[in-house]
């Protein structure tokens, strides 16, 4: 029996298939998907098998940590990076703090509040009206984020000054071996509050949140004023808000043919173009300062020349709007309800 196990050969060339060069890789992979997902948990691989999907595992998980996808380290260490600097220039509040997401996203919703957790806060509410894409993925997610974590904590989390024993008592009432099975019962959801509801039909008390975050939302919103009014009810006074506004033509992420700012061309009165309101980011300083928060900090972090043939094409107001205002692109504001 020995002699026959080691004469066994584990193939490593991994030979394509020319049959299946015109069929793009993402098709290849639903069916690999589909596949996987008929076949039953118990049923066993073989070593060829075993080799193969180990391979593709870790040039998936090379490939995969990347911004662009909300799973990664990659990303969480981007959405924490605002708030490290408002945390070290400005002293927000983190530890025994109540944060609040609105708009946590469908794709996973739970990963940035719960890195918030981590690192101290004693509660956190997720907004999010939109159905959940897949949620024992998102589950999954928050454990192995941990783990994660853990092994390398200044690679999401950098400076901040936290240890190892400080982080797991802070999430010591998640079971992270159910959230690894991707269960619900992980969760502990006194303090991770999961709420399918929207900005305007909330259940959140008055005067909840000590910080509360949006992250590319308000520049999809078709009026800020009754927004703000609401983002402030929950908001304590004296407490923060972190918003990232985006005012790129959010058509390009999907077709890179169209300029960024193809939307301010159009001539319309409606207020949403595509999935926008096109209002420019430092435009939402005056709209902050009228809704009973101060701006206490505007950090642009993508501006565009914006030439004069450019200009010429786009409709007004945006054709005589002052440079200023149309260089920048994307910002994150730190403001204060007042």
């Amino acid at each position: 029996m020995v002699d026959n196990f080691l004469g066994k050969l584990i193939r490593t060339d991994f030979v394509s298939n020319v049959e299946l060069d015109d069929i793009s890789t993402y098709d290849l992979g639903c069916e690999l998907l589909k596949r996987l997902e008929v076949e039953s948990d118990n049923q066993s691989l073989s070593h060829n098998e075993i080799n193969l999907f180990s391979t593709l595992e870790k040039i998936l998980n090379q490939r995969l940590e990347i911004f662009e996808n909300r799973f990664s380290l990659k990303w969480l260490r981007g959405q924490f990076y605002a708030s490290y600097h408002y945390w070290q220039n400005h002293q927000i509040p983190l530890k025994d703090a109540t944060y609040i997401e609105i708009g946590a996203g469908a794709i996973n919703p739970f990963s940035f509040m719960f890195l918030y957790l981590m690192l101290g806060a004693k509660k956190c509410f997720c907004l999010e009206p939109d159905s959940l894409v897949n949620k024992p993925l998102i589950l999954s997610n928050l454990a192995e984020t941990v783990g994660k974590l853990l092994i390398n904590p200044k690679g999401v989390i950098l400076n901040y000054p936290i240890t190892k024993e400080e982080i797991i008592s802070n999430i010591s009432t998640f079971n992270l071996s159910a959230l690894l099975k991707g269960k619900e019962e992980g969760l502990d959801s006194e303090k991770l509050v999961y709420l399918p509801e929207s900005l305007f039909n909330n259940s959140i008390p008055n005067e909840t949140a000590d910080v509360l975050i949006t992250v590319s939302v308000l520049e999809h919103l078709p009026d800020l004023d009754l927004s703000l009014q609401e983002i402030g009810r929950i908001t304590k006074t004296g407490g923060y808000g972190l918003h990232n506004i985006d005012g790129m033509d959010h058509e390009y992420y999907q077709n890179s043919n169209i300029h960024p700012l193809d939307f301010l061309r159009v001539d319309t009165d409606e207020k949403i173009v595509g999935v926008c309101n096109r209002i420019r980011p430092l435009n939402f300083i005056e709209i902050f300062e009228r809704n009973g928060f101060k701006v206490l900090e505007v950090r642009p972090y993508n501006k565009m020349e914006i030439s004069s043939d450019l200009r010429s094409s786009f409709a007004e107001p945006f054709r005589s709007m002052d440079q200023d205002l149309l260089e920048v692109i994307q910002a994150y504001f730190l403001v204060q309800k007042t």
